[in-house]
């Protein structure tokens, strides 16, 4: 519609008299393409932002199931250390906790 009411404004004299018209006229298609690319730019900068949105959301909760399960792992590794601490397992999963505890270089 825009394209039509800038040719409209370009070709009639007595249209471009209308000071909204005859600015929009100098405008032109160039004008009007400079729009539509204004426009396209805007909805694409949208869509990378909700993307985003949704892509932190997703990650905040992968994080927040991991670390469910860390703390549930070493719930279960504590409870096999205590209940059998000379067991193979329960002396594995001692030095696993050790291990973690200790700083990394």
């Amino acid at each position: 519609m825009t394209w039509i009411m800038a040719s409209a404004a370009g070709v009639s004299s007595a249209m471009t008299d209308m000071p909204a018209l005859s600015e929009f006229a100098g405008f032109g298609a160039l004008g009007t393409m400079a729009w539509i690319v204004n426009a396209v730019i805007k909805s694409q900068k949208e869509a990378r932002e909700a993307l985003e949105k949704r892509m932190a959301e997703e990650r905040a909760e992968f994080q927040e199931r991991l670390n469910r399960k860390d703390a549930r792992n070493e719930e279960l590794m504590n409870q096999l250390i205590d209940k059998c601490p000379k067991c193979v397992l329960a002396q594995a999963a001692n030095k696993s906790l050790i291990e973690d505890e200790l700083p990394r270089k």
